[in-house]
């Protein structure tokens, strides 16, 4: 279950949760039945990872540009927000043909957040491939014209610890990506269970 910002949420019902959940845990449901499920159980939010076992977002018919309207329309009716659009682009591919594929599905992904209202986007740093410093600078570099895309878009781009990326101590987090800071810059988006593992494995995360 997603813990969702406050500031998301506006004015709700006070028996509205302040909370969301993600389609990941539904992947067989179809739109409208996310969204009356989100409803009827007093959910303020519903963050957006694939529908019906589609994980490329934008393609679906429900968010292409003919129906994103109405589809909003449907989210805004229900007392609802899309408290973030998960996308599945990398930001460590070396390749410099691939690695622009990856920032381009980004943009893809921050595009329809911005057409939802929603505030966030969140891409993976994933893997540290060659020489770790330079890796680390490549990804940030990624991140950094990523937050200076979406920003005048009103959305914020938040990597998630996932992969190599999965932080031990949050704060260090800060401290490997100095250089992704933009105007409107990244944030950190903590996954418990991918905390939990790095935890239990502890003794062979290499800390900045």
């Amino acid at each position: 279950m997603t813990a969702a910002a406050l500031p998301l949420f506006g004015t709700t019902s006070k028996n509205v949760l302040p909370i969301g959940f993600s389609t990941l845990g539904c992947p067989a449901w179809d739109w409208h039945k996310i969204l009356d499920f989100a409803q009827q159980n007093e959910f303020g939010a519903v963050e957006l990872r694939g529908l019906q076992g589609n994980m490329d977002l934008p393609s679906r018919p429900e968010l292409s540009p003919e129906h994103i309207a109405e589809s909003k329309k449907e989210v805004t009716a229900r007392g609802l927000r899309i408290s973030c659009v998960d996308s599945s682009a990398n930001m460590h591919d070396a390749d410099p043909e691939k690695h622009q594929q990856q920032l381009a599905d980004a943009r893809r992904f921050i595009d329809l957040a911005s057409a939802l209202d929603s505030p966030y986007v969140r891409v993976f740093g994933n893997k540290i491939v060659g020489e770790r410093d330079l890796a680390i600078k490549n990804i940030a570099k990624a991140l950094h014209s990523l937050g200076d895309y979406a920003g005048p878009k009103g959305v914020t781009v938040l990597i998630e610890s996932h992969g190599d990326f999965t932080p031990l101590f949050p704060a260090k987090k800060t401290q490997c990506l100095p250089s992704a800071s933009s105007e409107n810059t990244f944030a950190i988006l903590i996954s418990k269970i991918q905390f939990e593992r790095a935890q239990a494995r502890m003794t062979t995360y290499s800390t900045c």
